[in-house]
C-alpha cells in the first residue's frame, strides 16, 4: 500500500472512530455506509423509525465537515420545494433561495412516502449530480450523495420505488434493533451528544474516492465473478432465479460491486480486493436490485433472498453466504 492509500486508511479508519463516539453498535451499517461514501455511491437505508439511521449520516457529515440537509418525505411535496425555498427575510420582493438539495449529504426520510413525481425528479440529481429548472441546468455541490430511508413496516400512503430509481442507490442497507447489551448502554446515554472531531473535508472526500477508483487492485478473476453474480440473478441463467426473480439485476450491480468492494479493500488497510470483500457486500449491493415473482413481508423477504444469495455465492466462490443483513 503506497503512502496515499495508506493516508486515505487513516482517515477513513478516523471517520469510523469518531462515529462510534456517538454510534453504540452497529458496526457493520456504519462500515457499509463509510464504503458507499467512499465508492461514491447513494444509499437506501431501511428500518424501523427511532434507530438512529437519520443521528448516523448526521454524525458522519460532521465528522466530514460537509453540509448536510434532511427533508421528511410527503406526499404532498412537490419537486420544487427541493430545488428552492423562499426568503421571508426580503418583504419588498419575492426571492428564492438554493432549496436543500443543495447540499453535500442529503439525507431524503421515508423516500417511499413521496409521490413518484418527486422521486423521479431525484433521479437526475442522483446519476448527473445536477438539477434542471425550466432550461436552466445546475450542477450540485461535491461531494453530493443522498441517503434515502424507508418504513419497512407501514404501507398506507406510501408510493413504492421504481426499479431505476432503486438501481442508482448504490447498496440498501438493514438497519435493525440494537442488542440488549447495546440497548442498556444506549439508555443511558446522555441527551447531548458528544462533540465529534472534524477529521476530514469535503475535498478529502473527493481525493479519496478517486484514489480509490485508480490505485486499488482487483483481479479479473474477481471482476469476472462480479459480472457472474449478477447474471446468476436473472432468470434465464440460473433455476432459482427463474422460481424466483421476475427481474435480475442491471449492468449496474457488477460495477457498483467492484467500486464497493474497492473502498472496502482500503477501509481494511489493502490496496487489493478479497473475494470476502465481494462476498461481505454482495447483499447489500444485490437486494434492491432484483424483483420477487411473489409479495413478501420483511422477514420474508429476508429468509427468500438469503437463499438465493447464499446459491449464488456458492456457484460462484464454492461457499455460503453470511448469515443476516440480507435486506442489506
Amino acid at each position: 500500500m503506497n503512502k496515499d492509500l495508506r493516508k486515505a486508511h487513516l482517515l477513513m479508519s478516523t471517520v469510523r472512530d469518531e462515529v462510534h463516539k456517538r454510534i453504540v453498535g452497529m458496526d457493520d451499517v456504519i462500515g457499509h455506509v463509510l464504503v458507499a461514501i467512499f465508492a461514491d455511491g447513494h444509499v437506501l437505508l431501511e428500518g424501523v423509525p427511532g434507530i438512529g439511521k437519520t443521528y448516523l449520516i448526521n454524525t458522519i457529515a460532521e465528522a466530514t465537515s460537509v453540509k448536510f440537509s434532511r427533508v421528511q418525505m410527503t406526499p404532498d411535496l412537490y419537486p420544487r420545494d427541493l430545488w428552492s425555498v423562499p426568503d421571508i427575510t426580503n418583504s419588498e420582493k419575492m426571492k428564492f433561495l438554493p432549496g436543500p438539495i443543495y447540499t453535500n449529504f442529503l439525507l431524503t426520510d421515508e423516500l417511499n412516502r413521496a409521490s413518484s413525481k418527486v422521486q423521479s425528479a431525484l433521479l437526475e440529481a442522483m446519476q448527473e449530480r445536477q438539477v434542471t429548472t425550466g432550461t436552466e441546468t445546475t450542477s450540485l455541490p461535491r461531494p453530493f450523495l443522498v441517503f434515502a430511508t424507508e418504513n419497512p413496516i407501514e404501507e398506507e400512503g406510501t408510493y413504492p420505488l421504481s426499479e431505476a430509481q432503486k438501481d442508482r442507490f448504490l447498496m440498501k442497507i438493514f438497519t435493525g434493533y440494537p442488542s440488549h447489551e447495546e440497548s442498556v448502554i444506549i439508555a443511558t446515554l446522555s441527551s447531548k451528544p458528544d462533540p465529534v472531531e472534524k477529521v476530514m473535508s469535503g475535498e478529502d472526500i473527493l481525493s479519496v474516492q478517486q484514489l480509490i477508483e485508480k490505485e486499488v487492485r482487483i483481479d479479473p478473476v474477481l471482476v469476472e465473478n462480479c459480472v457472474t453474480m449478477a447474471e446468476l440473478t436473472r432468470p434465464e441463467n440460473s433455476k432459482l432465479a427463474k422460481e424466483k426473480f421476475s427481474t435480475g439485476a442491471s449492468t449496474r450491480a457488477p460495477m457498483a460491486l467492484v467500486r464497493s468492494a474497492k473502498a472496502m479493500a482500503v477501509l481494511r488497510g489493502r490496496d487489493y480486493v478479497l473475494p470476502q470483500d465481494l462476498i461481505e457486500l454482495s447483499s447489500s449491493v444485490l437486494c434492491h436490485r432484483v424483483v420477487f415473482e411473489d409479495r413478501f413481508t420483511p422477514d420474508e423477504y429476508d429468509s427468500e433472498f438469503g437463499e438465493a444469495m447464499e446459491d449464488i455465492l456458492r456457484q460462484v466462490f464454492g461457499r455460503r453466504g453470511n448469515d443476516g443483513q440480507n435486506r442489506g
